[in-house]
């Protein structure tokens, strides 16, 4: 994969906060092709030599959750980010939304109607070569860390 073909696929994971990276159905994939056709044009050059401010886990922490995509400086890959991919609970019209799933707050779930199995919430990884790797769990040095910026 190219350096413009993962820059297209970051802007469409991120953009989309996740929701088909694990490709959970068919209509998520076909949502997430969409998307990935539809930022193409504007994938070109994006925030080429521009100064991002880092930050610590923490802050990642927070980019993470709010949607954004992440990455390390002191990463060796070119194109390696982590973002969130949602979860997914069913509820039926009648069932009342709890405001937390497994301590979980609902915003980082989706709802949908798979079944009655509900999926947490996971933090996922694209590598260099463009592959993802959901559940993602971070070293020490990566917590320590303090180059974390907004990929």
């Amino acid at each position: 994969m190219n350096e413009y073909d993962q820059k297209v696929r970051q802007q469409a994971v991120c953009g989309s906060v996740g929701a088909a990276a694990s490709g959970q159905n068919m209509a998520a994939q076909s949502q997430q092709k969409q998307r990935l056709d539809a930022v193409r044009g504007a994938a070109m050059g994006c925030c080429e030599g521009e100064a991002r401010p880092e930050f610590g886990f923490d802050g990642a922490l927070n980019h993470i959750k709010e949607g954004r995509c992440v990455a390390r400086r002191g990463w060796n890959g070119r194109g390696i980010f982590v973002y969130l991919t949602k979860g997914a609970a069913h509820f039926s019209d009648q069932q009342a939304i709890p405001p937390l799933i497994d301590g979980i707050k609902r915003s980082l779930f989706e709802q949908w109607d798979g079944g009655i199995v509900t999926r947490c919430p996971n933090i996922s990884i694209q590598s260099a070569s463009g592959n993802t790797v959901n559940g993602w769990a971070p070293s020490q040095t990566d917590m320590l860390a303090e180059d974390w910026y907004v990929a």
